[in-house]
Parts: structure tokens; C-alpha cells; sequence
């Protein structure tokens, strides 16, 4: 293991760099929400046609991220996060040249989507080549919890764009400013080398470090594992996808706050998840002691809370919606950096980017089927409520699977490991 001295102040910068480019590609998928209305009325197309947008983006994610995680392996991360960020600025500014349309514009969010997928895996790069396994909790609290910054952000700053500018889609191209900025700190660690080449001995390292990405998808644990992000997904997207556009619009289908209000609102559940990132890290290391099993359970138990905004109670008080958006806000953000350090403690050094991936890709489309089957479900029934129950649902099974996944696949998990005479360190449920 590199001792202490290996790991220089300069990783932290490294880890600013990846965690400001996830964060920009994050404002712009809370852009869309906020300006769903407006574009849906300039497309005339009904808000659950609209609402597939964000299908869009999402499935977009969930492919790219399945097959781009080889990207940072491979290139490095620097040449990853260009990738990332130049493949999200082209999607913007062609928006005004194309995306007056449904398909032209569905079209640009897969793009948008797919910019992700450069982006997404790098943090177990990070993890295991810049980072002692100590901080692995912290880091990958971090790097989630700034996906619930950026979405902060595009849900507040879209609304005071389009005031100011008076066109959604010049709007958009405003916010690929964050991409330039983005660019010019990714190229600023082009020639940086992690402190630790060779492999580092983590919490749990049952796999030789020279098994290849076909033996790591090999194990039954490559592929039940994804199902806990499946649900986490579903909740995550669902709730900073739908919840902007369901506080803004008028009674019967939302609550009729208005754009702007309902903006400053939203803050309650993206703001709180930066703050539920940290706090997530800290705990998973410091209290759970690298215990998963607990720390996903309790997020989604804390999630399923949202299902209380269909209360018409709870709809006439601003305050007990602050209080609802804050809990279900701060729960999968907080279970997120337990799920990230299982596994890079399961997968060598090797693979681990490409193992991210593989099960944030195959996660992800939880998000897919959260996002396209709530927006089949307000274009038939004009509300919300259907939307908020597969929310919840999706956090009871995700609670569900959670118990039972780390337990049976570890079991299942070590036996396999066993019988290839392989030393056995399996990862702590």
C-alpha cells in the first residue's frame, strides 16, 4: 500500500476538476424541467410528451455509461472529461440551428445524455489511483453530492436566464458557459499522473488484479448489484425531474406555484443533496464503518417519505413541502457514496472504472423507466399524483432488494471466489 506521503494536496484539485464538470452537465438536466412549460407550449405538444425530454437524456446515460467507462481506463481522465464536456457544449449550441422540433430536440438530450456517460465512471478511476481507501467514502460523497449542486444551480439560474433573455433556447446555450469553464479545467490536468501506478490494496479485494472486465462481469454480484441503482435511479431522477414542473403548474395536474417560486422551492431538495453527499461519506466511513447494507437501506427508507406531496395537507403549506422536498432530497445522495465505495472495494484497481460504469450504466436505466412511464402517466390522467407513488414504490423495492442483494450476493459472491482457490477479503455488507 502507498504510504501516506504518496497522496499530495494536488488530488484534491484532480477531484475538483472531475466533480465541476459533473456538476455543469447536471445544470443542464434540471434546465429542461424548468423550462418544460414554455417549451411545450412553443412545440405544442402536451407536458407528457414534453416530459420525455428527460427519458431521453436519461436513456442516453444509461447506454453511453455501459460502454464509455473503458474511456478514463484507457485515455485518462483528462481526455474522458473533454470528452464529456465538448459532447454536451456541441448539444447546446445546436440548439437554436435544430431544436425547434420534438425529434430534433430529443435528438440533442440523447447527445446531452450520452456526455455523461464520459464523465460518470471517472470517480472510481479517481478513487483507486488518486485516493487512500480511508477517503473513499468522503470522495464519493463528494463527487455525488455535486451533482445535487449542479442541479441547484440549473434550477435556479434557468428561471432568471429566461427572464432576462425572453427565448428558452438561447437560455440553454447561456448555460454552456460552464462547459468552457469546465474545458479549461480539464485540459489543466492533461499531463497530471496519479501518485499510485500500481495497484492499491483496498477494503475488500477478492479478485486477482489482472482479471479482465469479462471475468469481473463474470460474478453474479456484476449483475444483481445494479438492481439497487435501478431503484436508486428511478427516485433520484424522478423526484429532481418531475418535482420543478409539478410545483409550477396549476391545480389539478400540480400545485401552481409558478416557474419562479417553485425554482427557489426546488432548492429544498437539490441544495440539501449536497449537503446529504458529505454527511453520507462521513457516516459510511466513520459510523457504518464501510458497512453498505444499513447505509442504502436507510436512504431509501428516507426516500419513500416523498409520497406524502400528494397530501392536499401537505400541498397548502409551502413549508411542509420545503420539509418533505428536503428529506426525500438528502436520501439518495446520502445512500449514493456507500453504493460508489462497494464498488471500488469489490473490482480491482484495473477495471474499476469500467465496473462504475457497468453498474451505474445498467442502474440508470431505473431512471429510464422512472421518467418514461410518469410522463405515459401525466399524459393520461393531467396529474402528478401517479408519478410521486412509483417514486415511492420504487424506494420500497429498492429497500427490498437492498436487503437482500448484499446479503445473498456476497454469499454467492465468496463461494465463487472460494472455489477458484482465490484468497477471499469479501466486501463488508
Amino acid at each position: 500500500m502507498a504510504d501516506k506521503e504518496s497522496y499530495s494536496a494536488y488530488r484534491w484539485y484532480v477531484l475538483f476538476t472531475a466533480c465541476f464538470a459533473i456538476s455543469t452537465l447536471f445544470i443542464h438536466m434540471t434546465a429542461i424541467p424548468a423550462l418544460l412549460s414554455v417549451i411545450a407550449q412553443d412545440m405544442q405538444i402536451d407536458m407528457g410528451t414534453a416530459s420525455q425530454f428527460m427519458t431521453g437524456w436519461m436513456l442516453a446515460i444509461s447506454v453511453a455509461t455501459l460502454f464509455l467507462g473503458v474511456v478514463c481506463d484507457k485515455k485518462g481522465l483528462s481526455f474522458a472529461l473533454n470528452c464529456g464536456l465538448l459532447t454536451s457544449l456541441v448539444s447546446v449550441l445546436l440548439i437554436p440551428l435544430v431544436g425547434h422540433t420534438f425529434w430534433p430536440f430529443f435528438t440533442l438530450r440523447l447527445l446531452q445524455g450520452m456526455s455523461v456517460g464520459f464523465i460518470m465512471p471517472v470517480i472510481g478511476f479517481i478513487a483507486v489511483k488518486w485516493f487512500p481507501a480511508r477517503e473513499h467514502g468522503l470522495i464519493n460523497g463528494i463527487f455525488f453530492g455535486v451533482m445535487s449542486l449542479g442541479s441547484s444551480v440549473g434550477v435556479a439560474l434557468t428561471p432568471v436566464i429566461m427572464r432576462a433573455v425572453d427565448d428558452w433556447q438561447l437560455t440553454l446555450v447561456y448555460l454552456g458557459a460552464f462547459n468552457v469553464i469546465g474545458i479549461i479545467l480539464a485540459l489543466s490536468i492533461a499531463k497530471s499522473r496519479p501518485p499510485v501506478q500500481d495497484a492499491i490494496t483496498t477494503r475488500a479485494e477478492p479478485m486477482k488484479e489482472e482479471m479482465s472486465f469479462k471475468g469481473a462481469v463474470s460474478f453474479i454480484i456484476s449483475w444483481v448489484g445494479p438492481l439497487v441503482i435501478f431503484a436508486n435511479a428511478w427516485v433520484f431522477f424522478g423526484l429532481y425531474n418531475f418535482v420543478p414542473t409539478f410545483l409550477s403548474e396549476p391545480a389539478p395536474m400540480g400545485i401552481g406555484l409558478g416557474p419562479i417560486t417553485s425554482g427557489y422551492l426546488c432548492l429544498s431538495l437539490t441544495v440539501i443533496g449536497i449537503v446529504s453527499g458529505l454527511i453520507g461519506g462521513f457516516i459510511y466511513d466513520r459510523v457504518f464503518k464501510g458497512h453498505a447494507k444499513p447505509h442504502i437501506a436507510l436512504g431509501f427508507v428516507i426516500a419513500a417519505f416523498a409520497l406524502l406531496l400528494i397530501l392536499p395537507s401537505v400541498r397548502g403549506s409551502v413549508f411542509l413541502i420545503a420539509v418533505i422536498l428536503m428529506l426525500s432530497g438528502f436520501a439518495i445522495p446520502f445512500q449514493n457514496p456507500a453504493v460508489s465505495s462497494y464498488i471500488i472495494g469489490t473490482y480491482p484497481a484495473g477495471v474499476a472504472g469500467r465496473m462504475m460504469g457497468w453498474w451505474f450504466g445498467i442502474g440508470d436505466f431505473g431512471a429510464v423507466a422512472g421518467l418514461f412511464f410518469g410522463s405515459l402517466s401525466i399524459s393520461h390522467s393531467g396529474s402528478y399524483n401517479g408519478v410521486l407513488v412509483m417514486i415511492t414504490m420504487a424506494s420500497i423495492i429498492g429497500l427490498a432488494i437492498t436487503l437482500v442483494f448484499l446479503k445473498h450476493g456476497l454469499r454467492v459472491y465468496k463461494q465463487e471466489v472460494s472455489s477458484q482457490n482465490e484468497p477471499v477479503v469479501p466486501p463488508v455488507a
